[in-house]
């Protein structure tokens, strides 16, 4: 397989990470938020955690998804010079 078809298949792939990661992260906010107990005796939720905690466990996930963009725009950036490469190639 050559070069560019290997960096198409980076890309995919890590098209499907940030996929999954975002599932990720809004999930793992949805379990946060959701953690506490009822207090049928008050009639009210009492969460183990704040909005702004749960809100901040988001940062590692925004990290991911900020390096896997960036390996897609490396991908991106080596397959424009493999393709122009060959180009200058062909007219030498």
């Amino acid at each position: 397989m050559d070069y560019i078809s290997t960096a198409k298949n980076n890309i995919a792939t890590l098209q499907g990470n940030i996929q999954s990661s975002i599932s990720q992260k809004d999930s793992e906010y949805k379990n946060c938020i959701s953690a506490g107990y009822f207090s049928y005796y008050l009639g009210q939720f009492f969460p183990y955690y704040s909005e702004g905690y749960c809100r901040g466990l988001g940062a590692k996930w925004i990290r991911i998804l900020n390096q896997e963009n960036a390996l897609i725009a490396t991908n991106n950036q080596n397959i424009s010079y493999d393709i122009s490469s060959k180009s200058m190639a062909r007219l030498s």
